[in-house]
């Protein structure tokens, strides 16, 4: 089952994954261009999976807090990226397959 979360680009339009939704949420992205994504805060022990399903070009999503990236970019359909938040921590990839994290 997919959940809806609510995607904003990083100037505040419909585009970018926004953490609000609720545990075990997964997303489905597309991008129409380059675009930039942001990811606000969880919950502690939030789940988010976030799959890209239409490459309209690479979408970089930047969490608001997170350990051990700085941003997650998505350039083919496929790539996926599990995250989980952790409050005094932040997003954490918990799983990855073909995101790259820098």
């Amino acid at each position: 089952e997919f959940r809806r979360v609510l995607f904003r680009s990083a100037d505040g339009r419909p585009g970018g994954p926004d953490a609000r939704g609720g545990e075990g949420v997964r997303e489905r992205l597309t991008t129409t261009g380059a675009n930039a994504l942001t990811l606000a805060n969880g919950t502690n022990g939030q789940l988010l999976t976030i799959v890209m399903v239409v490459d309209g070009g690479d979408g970089t999503l930047t969490p608001t807090t997170k350990t051990g990236y700085t941003t997650l970019t998505f350039a083919d359909v496929g790539d996926s990226v599990t995250l989980q938040y952790f409050t005094t921590l932040g997003w954490m990839i918990v799983a990855n397959n073909g995101v790259v994290a820098a």
